[in-house]
């Protein structure tokens, strides 16, 4: 039989994503320097969004509340 969770151990499913999506952005933002010059400027050179990360993301859950 499963362990009862208490208040501490229980998170949500928003917080578990927003954990791993802070996770990956620290990934790519060490693997960076290791992306060849070309392909930088290259995405640097690509239309950037005119919303932020996190409104693109957290607007839509707001919306569905």
């Amino acid at each position: 039989m499963a362990k009862p969770m208490n208040d501490g151990e229980a998170r949500s499913w928003l917080e578990i994503e927003r954990e791993d999506d802070l996770d990956e952005e620290l990934e790519q933002a060490i693997d960076d320097p290791r992306v060849p010059r070309v392909l930088r400027a290259l995405l640097a050179s690509r239309k950037k969004s005119t919303l932020d990360r996190n409104t693109t993301f957290s607007e839509p859950l707001r919306l569905q509340g």
